[in-house]
């Protein structure tokens, strides 16, 4: 079994490392590298495979991000560590529920580091707080208010 790590996954540490496949990606380790645990990457190094995702891949978990809400919540690395999900078969290793989310879109398993982790798949829609008319944009285009995110339902794992 392969876990892909996200950045939180190796920050929060408690993996052991030593029973079975990890990888991520070149942009984790740049987020790590930019924080307190830079030094700890080089020692890392020797235990977790580094690689990019396919392109497919990515246009995959983009996709997928839109349609369930999510896209605007992703950052690249989250959109890389998702893909790189889909190319190896593997489990994401995250606490972040937008993550979660999409790898649950995707069919994918997910294994929060420290937190709970979601209970069910959320698909979010943007809807107008004054006419509550669905769009996309942060200002209403019919009327000017603030969009709000929500969800109308859940579905449960």
């Amino acid at each position: 079994m392969a876990y892909v790590l996200d950045t939180a996954a190796l920050l929060h540490g408690g993996i052991d490392l030593t029973s079975g496949k990890f990888v991520t990606t070149p942009s984790v380790i740049g987020e790590v590298r930019k924080g307190r645990l830079a030094d700890r990457i080089s020692d890392l190094k020797d235990f977790i495979d580094i690689r990019e995702p396919t392109a497919g891949s990515i246009d995959r978990v983009r996709e997928a991000s839109k349609m369930s809400g999510n896209l605007q919540d992703l950052s690249g690395t989250d959109i890389d560590v998702v893909a790189l999900a889909l190319d190896v078969g593997g489990t994401v290793v995250t606490d972040d529920y937008s993550v979660q989310n999409v790898a649950l879109s995707l069919s994918l398993k997910f294994m929060p580091c420290k937190e709970k982790g979601i209970s069910g798949h959320i698909t979010w829609v943007r809807r107008c707080s004054g006419c509550g008319a669905y769009v996309d944009s942060p200002l209403c285009p019919v009327c000017g208010h603030p969009v709000r995110r929500y969800y109308p339902k859940k579905r449960k794992i």
